[in-house]
């Protein structure tokens, strides 16, 4: 079973109302679309910075 944890994002005014736009015109919750932005950034953040995610000794991280 994976792990799930539960976190609390504050927004500036203006970015908010910018998710709550784009939220309304593609039918996606704003949480959905905070998640999967997160999800493109921390893919092309492992592809520029591979070593950080090397399994050495030191890294107290899960490899997937």
């Amino acid at each position: 079973m994976r792990t799930k944890y539960r976190t609390a994002v504050t927004l500036p005014v203006e970015v908010a109302d910018l998710l709550k736009n784009v939220s309304e015109k593609t039918g996606k919750s704003v949480n959905s679309i905070v998640i999967d932005s997160c999800l493109v950034y921390l893919k092309e953040f492992k592809k520029d910075y591979p070593f950080l995610f090397s399994d050495t000794e030191g890294n107290n991280h899960e490899s997937k």
